[in-house]
């Protein structure tokens, strides 16, 4: 299957999968209520950051593995017992940041969900590896209706977010039992040994991208703890739709990493430099060209878009969403960057411009949110994302030098 192939496939797995994410927030947003909404975002908020570190970009690694050096199972056995760490981890996390029984059983619900999907995730892996890009397109859209399906159900029937959250999880189950074990299973019918060396060695190739993704998770949450904290549920709903529309952009970069990680991983192997350059600037220049028409719209309406897809109770934080579209702008020239450090696997750097963000985010929100609110809390976003744009550019210029002298 040739580049543009694949990139087409990533292109309409990720969008319908992380579309119907998306929409699961508006649906929320239109069915529910903002300060439902806001209740949604900040269990996502204590989830997301465990459920990183746990994953420790294992399907990235299994992606770039070009020379085969670890096995399917290995993936499986050491993502399996990270997630039980991970589940009594968040458990002790909710049981002293959740303010209430009924916010604690939705915690819960949306973590073993969320668990479920990261095990599917050595599936998706595979097929990345293998270059079967529709197959895991398929996959991916399955996976993703059926989620947006179970929420849509639960919300039509009483718009109680216990009972969305419980028919999602039982999607997740059935989307991993159907569809991804069966990518699996043949793979461990024929290697299902344990082997504890070898699981060790990708435990400390993964450690520090568990901790930057961990880390960067958080900082992506970070303006949400500080709005939860100073302001209201309600507050916390209506920068969460803001910002929805332009984190749903992300498929855009998403698909484009998930399409060419394993050629760009095998001609930077290859020492195949220009190659390997023109590969990622194009990507580049892709992903800028997007995200400057989503500013652009939103620019010229900004209150329409917000009203049409979460109804009038939005239509005032259009000045919000410009701001969000803004900082996708500026995200976009980060992608050679991170492209580059995740198949030189150079784990410090990653762990290093994560840090930087979320040091920069604390400050800014700190100044900021408690008076300004959701715009303090957006405009921190803003700096943060300039600033590690810059350390990305850096990055790639000394890892391309560290790497052409050793030719």
């Amino acid at each position: 299957m040739n580049l543009l192939k694949n990139i087409s496939w990533a292109f309409i797995g990720n969008s319908i999968y992380l579309g119907s994410q998306w929409m699961l927030l508006l649906l929320i947003g239109r069915l529910g209520s903002p300060e439902m909404l806001g209740q949604y975002v900040f269990g996502l908020s204590i989830v997301a950051p465990t459920i990183s570190v746990a994953q420790m970009q294992l399907t990235q690694i299994q992606v770039s593995d070009f020379k085969g050096e670890y096995a399917l199972v290995d993936y499986v056995y050491l993502r399996l017992l990270l997630n039980i760490l991970a589940f009594g981890l968040v458990l002790g996390i909710g049981f002293f940041a959740a303010w209430s029984v009924s916010s604690f059983v939705a915690l819960v619900l949306l973590l073993l969900a969320k668990l479920i999907e990261s095990m599917g995730e050595v599936a998706f892996g595979s097929l990345q590896a293998r270059e079967k890009f529709d197959t895991l397109a398929r996959l991916q859209v399955l996976r993703g209706a059926l989620g947006l399906l179970a929420a849509w159900l639960g919300l039509v029937s009483g718009s109680d977010l216990h009972l969305v959250l419980l028919l999602f999880m039982l999607a997740s189950t059935l989307s991993f039992g159907a569809w991804e074990w069966p990518v699996l299973s043949p793979f461990l019918r024929e290697n299902h040994h344990f082997d504890r060396e070898k699981i060790k060695k990708l435990l400390r190739l993964g450690l520090p991208f568990g901790l930057s993704n961990g880390l960067n998770t958080v900082a992506a949450n970070v303006s949400r703890y500080f709005i939860a904290y100073h302001w209201n549920d309600k507050a916390l709903g209506l920068f969460s739709a803001a910002a929805a529309p332009a984190n749903w952009l992300l498929v855009v970069p998403n698909a484009l990493s998930q399409a060419i990680t394993p050629r760009a991983a095998r001609l930077f192997q290859e020492k195949s430099w220009a190659a390997y350059l023109k590969l990622c600037l194009g990507a580049t220049a892709l992903v800028f060209l997007v995200q400057a028409f989503f500013y652009g719209l939103c620019w010229l309406a900004g209150d329409e878009l917000m009203r049409l897809l979460f109804g009038k109770k939005y239509q005032d934080q259009g000045p919000l969403l410009q701001l969000f579209a803004l900082n996708g702008l500026i995200a976009a020239l980060s992608t050679v960057g991170s492209l580059s450090v995740l198949v030189s696997r150079s784990s410090g750097l990653a762990l290093l411009n994560t840090v930087f963000s979320l040091l920069t985010l604390l400050f800014f929100n700190w100044l900021w949110t408690p008076s300004r609110g959701a715009w303090g809390a957006a405009n921190a976003e803003l700096l943060r994302t300039a600033f590690s744009a810059a350390l990305f550019l850096g990055a790639t210029i000394w890892i391309l030098k560290k790497h052409k002298s050793k030719a």
